[in-house]
């Protein structure tokens, strides 16, 4: 999205994006399979990559979150 993109523009990136991911749980794992439709399959390993680390990322924090919660609590 460009510096310059209006509200609209933005969320209709953002919604292009949604549409493009297919997120599954692979069997009965905890592992999640991640992926992106795009017609460069660069551009569609970046945003699935970028999914999976957003995502890792609020794991991480709400795990962090908890720990601390826990520690306030005892």
């Amino acid at each position: 999205v460009h510096a310059r993109a209006t509200p609209e523009d933005k969320l209709a990136t953002v919604r292009e994006v949604q549409n493009g991911v297919t997120v599954r749980r692979v069997a009965t794992t905890f592992f999640l399979e991640i992926s992106y439709t795009h017609r460069s399959a660069v551009m569609a390993a970046m945003i699935a990559n970028a999914v999976a680390d957003s995502y890792l990322n609020e794991v991480l924090e709400a795990k962090i979150i908890g720990e601390a919660l826990d520690g306030v609590a005892q």
